[in-house]
């Protein structure tokens, strides 16, 4: 799958323009500290979410339920760290918690009242991509829907099946490419970089000219 290539650069034989190889989390985490990478993450995921949404339906008990219910939850909120890891790290997962299940995390979760009785439905839990690496994909069969598709993640070790985890990635990256960015896509941060790094050797040097 590629897994051991060093750049894409290098594989294709071509020289690197920019970054062509995964930054690697700790040099977006750390990123993510600087006010040119956070104030764009930060005031996306704000305008995503902003207006948010309406429920719509006739019968408007059920309506003011579900409106209750996603409050009760703080989804509003949950989605907008999930947008923003999605610019800080290429992607974010969203798991849904489920009472009851916490040993089931490996199988398909059905939306039935087998799968998600009433009242069953504990929350959802946003975390970092930096947790999780897929268990199980489809390599060898690319003309399945699941082909380069993870069926299964590794959370710190446990295996929960995809159907469990709200996987964003608003950036998706050529399937040579995706084992190398842990299946998950590029980063708005990585992105930026060279235009960020430009701008500050500029304020830098206009500083120095300034203040010599």
């Amino acid at each position: 799958a590629m897994d051991g290539f060093c750049t894409a650069s290098q594989y294709v034989d071509i020289d690197a323009q920019f970054y062509s190889s995964f930054l690697n989390y700790q040099v977006l985490t750390q990123l993510s500290q600087s006010t040119e990478y956070r104030l764009v993450a930060e005031t996306f995921s704000q305008e995503m979410t902003r207006e948010w949404g309406e429920v719509k339906g006739r019968d408007q008990k059920k309506v003011e339920k579900i409106e209750a219910e996603l409050k009760r939850l703080s989804v509003r909120s949950l989605f907008r760290k999930h947008i923003e890891n999605d610019f800080f790290f290429g992607g974010s997962q969203m798991y849904i918690d489920i009472k009851d299940q916490y040993e089931k995390t490996d199988l398909p979760l059905l939306i039935n009242n087998k799968g998600i009785a009433k009242g069953a439905l504990r929350g959802f839990v946003v975390r970092e991509p930096l947790w999780s690496t897929p268990a199980e994909y489809n390599a060898h069969d690319a003309l399945s829907d699941t082909f380069f598709r993870p069926q299964k993640w590794f959370v710190m070790g446990k295996i929960v099946h995809s159907s469990r985890m709200m996987t964003l990635i608003t950036r998706p990256l050529p399937d040579i490419l995706k084992p190398m960015y842990n299946f998950y896509g590029i980063s708005m941060t990585q992105l930026m970089l060279p235009y960020v790094q430009r701008l500050q050797s500029v304020a830098d040097a206009t500083a120095k000219v300034i203040t010599m």
